[in-house]
C-alpha cells in the first residue's frame, strides 16, 4: 500500500514539529489559532492535536490547547542529564546570593540566544526572562559574547556585530548592554562573558539589573568570571571522578 505523502515520517514528523511550535510563546491557543500560526490544514491539524493530546504532549481544556505534562517531563529530563546545567546551576545560585542580580545561562541557536536557566529572586518580574526563551542574539550580552567567537556573524540570516565590536568583546572576554530589551520590557543592563575563551565557548553568563537601575556595577565583573571559571573547570573535570581515579590506579 502506498504510505500518501502528507502521513510519510519526515512529512509527519516536520508537521508534528511546526504544531508543537505554535504554542511557544503563547499561551492556550484554539484549533482556529493554531492553524492560523502554522498555516496547516485545518483537518491535519485537528488530527495532529487529538493525536498529541492521548500522548499527553498537549492538554485541551474545552475548545483550548495548552502544551502537555509530557513534554514537561521530558524537558526536565533533559535538563537533569545536561551537564553544563549540571555544573552551572549551583554555580550561578552562589553568584545570584553575591550579587543580588539576575543570572542567566544562555546558548546561541541560530540568530537567538536561548536562556537555559536563571536565578532570579526578587527581580524575577523586573527582568521578565524566562528558561526556554530565545531572544535576538545581537541585542543581549549573552548573545554577543557568543557571537564574538565567530567574528560577530550569526548562524542565519539575523544581523551581526560589527567586526572592530567582535574584535573588542574577543580581546576583553566581556560584553555589555546598557539596555537589553526582552519582551517588551523596559530592559536590563547586563554583562556577560563566555564560559570557556570568546574563541571556542558554546554558552555564556551574564548578570542583569533592571535598566533603571543604571550600569551595573563594575566591581561585578571578578565574581562573574570567576562563576564562569568555576563552571569550565566542572566540564573539564571527568564524569566520573571516582571511575577516572581508579583507572588511573591500574
Amino acid at each position: 500500500m502506498t504510505v500518501p505523502i502528507d502521513q510519510a515520517p519526515t512529512a509527519l514528523l516536520d508537521r508534528v514539529h511546526t504544531v508543537l511550535g505554535a504554542f511557544e510563546d503563547a499561551g492556550a491557543l484554539t484549533l482556529s489559532q493554531v492553524v492560523t500560526r502554522t498555516g496547516l490544514p485545518r483537518s491535519s491539524t485537528h488530527r495532529i492535536l487529538d493525536q498529541l493530546v492521548r500522548l499527553r504532549w498537549i492538554h485541551r481544556t474545552g475548545r483550548d490547547y495548552t502544551l502537555g505534562l509530557r513534554l514537561l517531563e521530558l524537558g526536565v529530563s533533559a535538563v537533569r542529564q545536561d551537564r553544563l546545567h549540571e555544573a552551572a546551576v549551583p554555580v550561578m545560585a552562589r553568584l545570584h546570593q553575591a550579587t543580588r542580580a539576575v543570572v542567566h545561562l544562555g546558548i546561541l541557536d541560530g540568530d537567538d540566544v536561548m536562556i537555559l536557566h536563571r536565578e532570579a529572586g526578587p527581580l524575577r518580574l523586573a527582568v521578565p526572562t524566562r528558561v526556554g526563551g530565545r531572544y535576538p542574539a545581537v541585542r543581549t550580552a549573552l548573545g554577543r559574547v557568543l557571537l564574538a567567537g565567530r567574528d560577530g556573524r550569526p548562524a542565519g540570516d539575523g544581523p551581526g556585530l560589527p567586526v572592530v565590536a567582535a574584535a573588542r568583546i574577543r580581546e576583553r572576554g566581556i560584553a555589555r548592554t546598557v539596555v537589553d530589551r526582552t519582551d517588551g520590557a523596559d530592559g536590563a543592563a547586563c554583562v556577560a562573558v563566555p564560559i570557556g575563551t570568546a574563541e571556542t565557548a558554546t554558552a555564556a553568563l551574564s548578570l542583569c539589573l533592571p535598566a533603571r537601575a543604571g550600569r551595573l556595577d563594575p566591581r561585578m565583573e571578578a565574581p562573574l568570571r570567576e562563576a564562569a571559571g568555576r563552571i569550565r573547570r566542572a566540564l573539564d573535570a571527568p564524569a566520573n571522578p571516582d571511575a577516572a581515579r581508579r583507572g588511573a590506579g591500574r
